[in-house]
């Protein structure tokens, strides 16, 4: 069967054994969205490609396509492998492996949620910044990447904006997908309470550019009235139970 070779950057997401000998890799790329590669021989010791297979392994996979992507060489650029050495970020780190295996798709590439994940993991990496504030951010960020962000600028009901008429933003609807004035509020079910400084984040983790989005910090209580929302919010919208949400105190 005719086939050709591609040369595809991006992250190893997943990694699951196949035979004696070979693995299965799930690789988010830049250039063919998320890509199964089959690497045969994978597991022995003396194979060039062990290392490569690794969950977060970040580079350029060279590969074999026919019917399927098998993996010839990879040039790794990074391994993450800090993370390793920290069990709280390791979970999150595969928690957001997870959830952008799962908003994407075969052969439809996503360079915003690549990018995303890239810079997630590297900020789990530098310790810079506390896991759970990379975690909230990730989990709201990744949400308006796939196309079903929070309204957070005016209301998601009448569309008025907190400085019209004073019409403050004071509450968050996990079904509508965003904030409610005090007026559209009124008779809503499982809306939460929302005060200036949870709003005021929630609009930075939605607007900030990449390489400023993981440098921010929050009190503790906008920060538990943000994860309350956040958590409502996935919740509300995602039929999908993350296995690795367990492993995450």
């Amino acid at each position: 069967m005719a086939g050709s070779f591609l040369e595809l950057n991006g992250i190893v997401l997943s990694s699951s054994n196949i035979g004696e000998y070979d693995k299965r890799i799930v690789v988010l790329t830049k250039e063919r969205g998320k890509a199964v590669m089959f690497v045969r021989g994978a597991r022995k010791m003396n194979s060039p490609l062990v290392a490569p297979c690794q969950t977060f392994a970040y580079g350029s996979f060279r590969v074999f396509q026919g019917k399927n992507y098998n993996l010839n060489e990879a040039d790794i650029k990074d391994y993450f492998v800090e993370l390793r050495d920290d069990i709280d970020r390791l979970y999150r780190a595969l928690y957001f492996c997870e959830m952008a295996e799962h908003f994407t798709v075969e052969g439809s590439p996503d360079v915003d949620i690549l990018n995303l994940l890239y810079v997630a993991l590297t900020a789990l990496k530098k310790k810079q910044m506390r896991p759970e504030l990379i975690q909230l951010a990730y989990e709201i960020r990744i949400m308006e990447c796939f196309g079903m962000g929070m309204e957070a600028n005016q209301c998601v009901s009448c569309g008025k904006e907190e400085s019209v008429d004073n019409h403050v933003l004071r509450w968050f609807s996990p079904t509508l997908s965003g904030v409610l004035c005090d007026d559209c509020a009124k008779g809503q079910n499982n809306i939460l309470p929302l005060s200036n400084s949870t709003l005021y984040a929630m609009q930075y983790i939605l607007s900030a550019p990449l390489n400023k989005l993981f440098s921010f910090d929050l009190k503790k209580e906008v920060e538990t009235e943000l994860t309350r929302i956040s958590k409502a919010f996935l919740k509300a919208q995602i039929d999908h139970k993350f296995k690795t949400l367990d492993f995450i105190m």
